[in-house]
């Protein structure tokens, strides 16, 4: 009996290693139209200007020394000197629509 249990716990962490190896997060392109904060909260634009998500942009930007924008035209601009710049710069970030939250890796 003990080597039964013994047999099925480690058959069970087998799974779990081979199963953590090779699943990988799914990450989504940076959507035209998000405000990206320097933590990696990304909001739509429309989300963000929605008095009923108020407080947490507020909360965000109270928070955050850096913001971006992604604007609708897909130009991403630092919002406090006003430059364009690279993806690259940007953290990986979970992004708000409304929807479920959706991971995006900087790219």
């Amino acid at each position: 009996m003990k080597k039964r249990l013994t047999k099925s716990v480690l058959t069970g962490l087998v799974t779990l290693f081979a199963l953590g190896v090779t699943v990988t997060p799914v990450f989504a392109a940076i959507p035209n139209g998000t405000v990206i904060f320097g933590d990696g909260e990304a909001f739509d634009l429309n989300y963000a200007n929605s008095t009923a998500n108020l407080s947490t942009i507020q909360n965000e930007v109270i928070y955050n020394n850096q913001i971006w924008v992604n604007t609708f035209n897909g130009t991403i601009v630092d919002n406090a000197t006003g430059d364009t710049v690279p993806a690259s710069v940007l953290p990986i970030m979970k992004y708000y629509n409304g929807s479920p939250v959706v991971p995006i890796m900087n790219t």
